[in-house]
């Protein structure tokens, strides 16, 4: 590609540097027409006189090169000339390619031709690296990709090419990056087509934005004038004849893994000695076998090494290459796709060699890493032997003595026989199917299903029907969808369940019972169903129509919101296919979208509770912080109280740095005011509940303050002690009454579950209704896209997704212009989420499981504490803490300092690592308690120095993620929402 790049750059041609030839092509043919001028031309002046000396001022105008003899002369308009250029005026374009050479117009004579791609606007260890593709999006002035290439951008000619791994060095020298190129092409090109790239980009950097001006018709006469004009349209179509191909790749879905210690070539060494080990295994499978139970960083190195990769895949064989490649990327399984390749090989094996206990244990790893099953819930056992059913959960039910409610202790006994071992996924849908019985008894149930101490028949039916429930709607995901006996087989089991419930439960599962029945009835009729593969290509589809349609969003909201619902709802059982295959934790309550699907999480006495969302939701939901209901439950005043934020993204973001609140809540009234003042009231008796005494109502939770945010209108806070007064409640009424569709935020701070001191927020919404049902006040949110429920909501309403994913995307360019990668990362993560770019989300998720996203927990430790330490947080008095003493304060801050020396990066600049840590320590030593239970004392001072210490941590976080987030987001986003800031949308949610 290189040598492409450099030869033949004689002075009379110009190699090409980028641009879509489709308008080489328009230009061609504005040029060759009728020979009438163009629009602009005809409204010239007809010139009294044209001579060679007329054309050499007005190119030599337009390149900007050295005056002629002419340049006093006034200026001809450049499309009237090359109106008179194709009205045959100087003899056609022989004549005029032969003026033009002669005058040493001709764009390669004034230096406009190819020399090489453009240099990375943001250089990266990858797109630097001197063997790497190039940039398919070099994001220059003029917006063209595939510079070089014969055709439009990334033009028919080329030819996809599987991703490339290789090893690149780090700047340092002693460490190595792998870089994962993906989106690769192979394209045609040749010396014309490089050349009028590299022309008509020269033309945009100068400011001729129109592929119909004069700047772009002087590169399609250059084309012309050296290669001919049927020649030139042709390589606009993306035709031959090719002198070389170039290759690119697409950077926003690529990936920059590691680093890792050493340099390449004793990566390399080490991979060499590796494959050595391989291949004396001789046997293709044994190979597959190691190959499978291989760290992930060997794989990765063993596929950033082509030659060491392409022998090892050689020597497995052609039948095995396929599952080979899918455990060298680590990609899901084509049998079973909720599972990764490598265990469903090892899971298979061990089942064909009936070594059943390795293949359940296979099996339970893989659940367990990925956190779909619990071990601290359930054992999970082989027991041999002859035994009538697939599997048994064992449990005892312990009963409350107040509530008379019963529920099992873990963890739970679940024995899998013998049955279960069929293949892999019979086996994944069975250990899944126990899995929710286990949840259910660690739900636990309420008295009135009990009689004389047994557990009604008709609610064990319910049970069987919700597991059975879980094996049809996750079919994909298991495999089953291509079995039609195993599928038949649990359809039956579904039957027999559900029949024998009565009329009043069998209406509560009606919808999804009937569902999977037909699923069940077309497989076995061998109806072809929607497939995984093809669930994400359409959500690949339908995410680049609605981010194409955003882009549009401006001044026409509603007709482009309207149009982007459509692309929902036909795009509904894609993404429900695809959460479902992704996230088999996720449990249907109500199909569809938004639909209510439902994740366990455990609670603070080791049993199960439930996360509620919409499929958006639900995708990457996981178990949370036990906190999330033990604080969710203390701030609740009666509404309907949820989580929002990464802390119900546990499937991506395992490291949430805080915990956030919303609650809904309604009220009925007989007017405004009213409504206003008993929202009022719950709220302040929640505070006052929490907050006054003389002894803290809760020793790991206190208030803040809260402030009021109005639509349209500036904010207002209210501190505690502004609510004390006997006005309190009457001020905060009257903010409440002027919300119009805005919220209150409340802010707090305790301690969660892990130990971290951290400050909370709850967004409140309230809402009111007449007792007619006549609205009072009403809120604005986006529910079934970005909160989960802490019960059962019924049905969620489904809000615009435009409005959100615009939220969300100039929210997140908002935060990469200040220079906050980590944050600009995740709402950049929200929205390619709320489309369904699964590509981008993909290129996105590695960098919330690195050292700087949990580093970013501790930071927010940091920042709690400096806010402990404030008399004033702006306007607004800060209460002086109730919860936090000095010993535990200077506890937190060393934890802090630990985790600084172990996860933060230095990224050069100011205080490195150590000083930070220094720093910390240094500032905790001046914590003092101010009374008998050594509550800490505020010191601003103390704070400001903190403050200082937080933008440390926070510009070493950024600048390392800064070069991993930037290419996967910028060109994307800034396409998207480019129009930020009208009257269509915000900057942020």
């Amino acid at each position: 590609m290189s040598a492409l790049a450099t030869r033949d750059r004689s002075p009379g041609r110009r190699p090409q540097s980028e641009g879509p030839s489709r308008e080489l092509a328009t230009g061609i043919a504005g040029t060759r027409e009728s020979g009438a001028p163009s629009d602009h031309s005809a409204k010239s002046p007809s010139p009294s006189r044209s001579s060679s000396s007329d054309l050499a001022y007005e190119l030599a105008h337009v390149v900007q090169g050295p005056a002629t003899p002419a340049a006093q002369k006034p200026a001809v308009g450049l499309p009237h000339l090359f109106g008179l250029l194709g009205s045959g005026l100087y003899g056609g374009f022989d004549s005029t390619c032969a003026v033009l050479r002669t005058l040493g117009l001709l764009p390669a004579q004034r230096g406009v031709y190819w020399k090489g791609h453009p240099a990375p606007r943001h250089p990266t260890p990858c797109n630097t690296h001197p063997t790497a593709p190039h940039l398919m999006d070099p994001m220059i002035a003029s917006g063209a990709k595939c510079r070089g290439v014969c055709g439009p951008d990334c033009a028919q000619s080329c030819r996809a090419e599987p991703d490339e791994h290789r090893c690149v060095p780090d700047s340092t020298g002693l460490r190595h990056h792998i870089c994962v190129y993906q989106g690769v092409q192979n394209c045609g090109t040749h010396r014309g087509c490089r050349d009028h790239d590299a022309c008509y980009d020269w033309c945009s950097e100068k400011g001729h934005n129109s592929l119909a001006d004069g700047c772009h018709r002087w590169c399609d006469l250059g084309c012309v004038c050296d290669f001919g004009t049927l020649q030139c349209i042709g390589w606009a179509l993306g035709k031959g004849p090719f002198d070389g191909r170039l290759r690119f790749y697409d950077e926003s879905v690529s990936q920059i893994i590691g680093p890792f210690p050493g340099t390449c070539p004793t990566a390399a060494l080490v991979v060499t000695a590796r494959l050595r080990q391989y291949l004396d295994l001789k046997d293709p499978t044994a190979m597959l076998d190691m190959l499978a139970r291989a760290p992930a960083d060997e794989r990765l190195h063993l596929s950033a090494a082509p030659a060491e990769r392409d022998q090892l895949l050689a020597t497995i064989g052609l039948p095995h290459r396929q599952t080979a490649l899918a455990i060298l990327a680590d990609a899901p399984s084509w049998a079973v796709p909720s599972l990764d390749a490598a265990t469903v090989h090892l899971a298979d094996r061990a089942i064909q060699d009936q070594h059943r206990d390795v293949a359940l244990s296979t099996l339970l790893v893989a659940l367990r890493r990925r956190g779909t099953v619990d071990p601290r819930l359930a054992g999970f056992l082989y027991v041999g032997g002859a035994h009538a059913e697939d599997a048994l959960t064992s449990f005892r039910l312990v009963q409350d003595p107040v509530t008379r409610a019963r529920r099992a202790v873990p963890p739970v006994r679940v024995e899998i026989y013998d049955k279960a071992f069929v293949d892999t996924g019979w086996l994944f849908s069975t250990v899944m199917h126990e899995h929710v019985h286990v949840l259910q008894v660690l739900h636990g149930y309420p008295a009135r299903e009990f009689r004389q101490g047994q557990q009604r028949s008709r609610f064990v039916e319910r049970d069987e029907v919700e597991s059975y429930l879980w094996e049809v709607e996750h079919a994909v995901g298991t495999g089953l969808i291509r079995h039609a006996a195993q599928l038949t087989d649990i359809g039956r089991r579904l039957t027999t369940h559900f029949t024998a419930m009565p009329g009043s439960l069998q209406a509560r599962y009606r919808v999804r019972v009937r569902a999977a029945l037909a699923l069940v009835a077309q497989v076995a009729a061998g109806v072809p169903q929607l497939g995984i593969d093809d669930a994400r290509r359409e959500l690949v589809r339908t995410s680049r129509a609605i981010a194409e349609l955003l882009s549009r969003r401006r001044g026409r909201d509603d007709a482009v919101d309207a149009q982007i619902e459509e692309l929902r709802h036909r795009r509904a059982k894609a993404l429900v296919t695809v959460a479902l295959v992704d996230n088999p934790a996720l449990q249907v309550v109500g199909p569809g979208d938004p639909g209510t699907y439902r994740v366990a999480t455990p609670d603070a006495a080791g049993g199960i509770r439930y996360l509620y969302g919409g499929i958006s939701v639900g995708w990457h939901l996981a178990a949370a912080s036990t906190s999330a209901h033990t604080l969710g439950g203390a701030l609740r005043v009666g509404g309907q109280m949820a989580v929002a934020g990464t802390a119900i993204q546990g499937r991506v973001h395992p490291f949430p740095p805080d915990i956030d609140f919303d609650e809904h809540v309604h009220v009925v009234a007989d007017d405004k005011e009213e409504a206003a003042r008993r929202a009022a009231r719950r709220i302040v008796a929640g505070v006052f509940r929490i907050s006054t005494g003389p002894r803290p109502g809760r020793d790991d939770l206190e208030f803040r303050h809260l402030v009021a945010y109005p639509v349209g209108r500036g904010s207002t806070a209210m501190s505690l002690g502004q609510l004390q007064r006997p006005d309190g409640v009457s001020k905060l009424a009257k903010l409440i009454a002027t919300l119009d569709g805005g919220n209150l935020n409340t802010f707090w701070r305790g301690f969660l579950a892990d130990g971290r001191f951290i400050n909370l927020t709850r967004v409140v919404f309230v809402t009111a209704r007449r007792p007619d049902g006549s609205p009072l006040l009403t809120a604005r949110g986006s529910a079934d896209f970005n909160l989960a429920q802490l019960a059962d909501p019924g049905a969620i309403p489904a809000t615009p997704l435009a409005r959100f994913a615009w939220d969300m995307c100039c929210d997140a360019r908002r935060r990469a212009r200040q220079g906050n990668w980590l944050k600009a990362a995740k709402r950049a993560y929200n929205y390619f989420s709320t489309i369904g770019d699964t590509p981008h989300m993909a290129a996105l998720e590695p960098v919330f499981s690195r050292p700087e996203a949990e580093m970013e927990m501790y930071a927010s430790v940091v920042e709690a504490l400096r806010y402990a330490l404030l008399e004033w947080d702006r306007d607004t008095p800060e209460p002086r803490t109730r919860i936090l003493s000095a010993t535990m304060a200077r506890k937190q801050a060393e934890n802090v300092a630990q985790k600084v020396l172990e996860l933060l990066p230095d990224a050069g600049g100011g205080r490195g690592p150590h000083a930070i840590a220094e720093e910390l320590r240094a500032i905790a030593g001046q914590f003092r308690g101010r009374d008998r239970w050594d509550n800490l004392e505020q010191a601003p001072w103390l704070a400001q120095r903190l403050q200082a210490v937080l933008k440390d941590i926070r510009r070493h976080v950024s600048a390392s993620l800064e070069y991993r987030v930037r290419p996967v987001i910028e060109a994307p986003l800034a396409a998207a929402c480019r129009h930020c800031g009208s009257r269509s949308g915000g900057g942020g949610p």
